[in-house]
């Protein structure tokens, strides 16, 4: 289902609007009647995306195809074996919830979790304070850092630097994931730190740097991007001295403590 909707999109872009239909209406094809129902939402969730012309501006051509996605998505939830997969299927709800509050201006649906916290009043981290978040994953966090939003759905936060014109997520996944970070190197603590600075797709200029640092129970990840008009980006020399301080002080405290509508994390001051 989901590669329909990648080759939905792609036809879009490089076919016609009646193609990318086309792509759609394959993949219910593909559906046979046991098949559990809340796979139908990703064909609504393709119209969604391809019905009219892309774009920023307002779709509501696509608003019935969101709405119904939504609906499917809630009344026949998708089974979830463990934390990381029902976290992977809140994310798509959240996704599609934004799209309906988006295209849908007359159907009165309240902006999401995530739009409210991005409103939220950036909170000041002082220096050697510990984050904990409801990842229950926690961490010292250097000087010039503050909270910008704690994510709804999974409970990562999300910084900002002023001074540094960068922007730094922290997050936790599952245990063991595969992924491209092809530098590696020991931290006094004896753990390993993973990580890879890339650039925007066709930019070449605006670096961005992420790194991992896996544990028995899960995977923490670190995502640096500039924030500022700089097209010198983040520098990795800079980006590297904070995720080794980040990665040294990081514990995995226990499993998730939420889902979805996770509220804000804690932050103790260095005493």
């Amino acid at each position: 289902m989901t590669s329909a909707m990648v080759n939905a999109l792609i036809k879009q872009i490089t076919g016609t609007n009646e193609e990318a239909r086309e792509e759609c209406e394959a993949a219910r094809k593909l559906l046979p009647p046991a098949a559990p129902k809340y796979l139908s939402a990703y064909v609504e969730a393709c119209f969604g995306l391809v019905v009219s012309p892309g774009g920023p501006q307002k779709k509501p051509e696509s608003c019935p195809y969101w709405q119904r996605a939504v609906q499917i998505w809630r009344d026949y939830p998708p089974p979830a074996d463990n934390d990381e997969i029902a976290l992977k299927y809140a994310r798509r709800l959240e996704g599609w919830k934004n799209s309906v509050a988006k295209d849908c201006p007359s159907a009165g649906i309240a902006p999401t979790a995530s739009a409210d916290s991005a409103k939220a009043t950036p909170i000041v981290v002082p220096g050697g304070a510990t984050v904990e978040t409801l990842e229950n994953i926690s961490y010292v966090m250097p000087g010039g850092w503050i909270i910008d939003r704690f994510n709804p759905t999974g409970g990562g936060a999300y910084f900002k630097n002023s001074a540094l014109e960068y922007t730094l997520a922290v997050y936790r996944g599952a245990a063991n994931e595969t992924g491209d970070y092809p530098e590696k190197e020991k931290l006094g603590s004896g753990r390993i730190l993973e990580w890879k600075y890339t650039s925007f797709v066709g930019s070449g200029k605006h670096f961005m740097f992420f790194a991992r640092v896996k544990f028995d129970a899960a995977d923490v990840y670190m995502g640096m991007t500039s924030s500022g008009s700089s097209e010198a980006g983040v520098d990795k020399a800079t980006a590297l001295e904070i995720v080794r301080k980040l990665a040294e002080t990081m514990r995995v405290l226990g499993p998730r403590r939420c889902i979805a509508d996770c509220g804000p994390g804690t932050i103790t001051p260095a005493k």
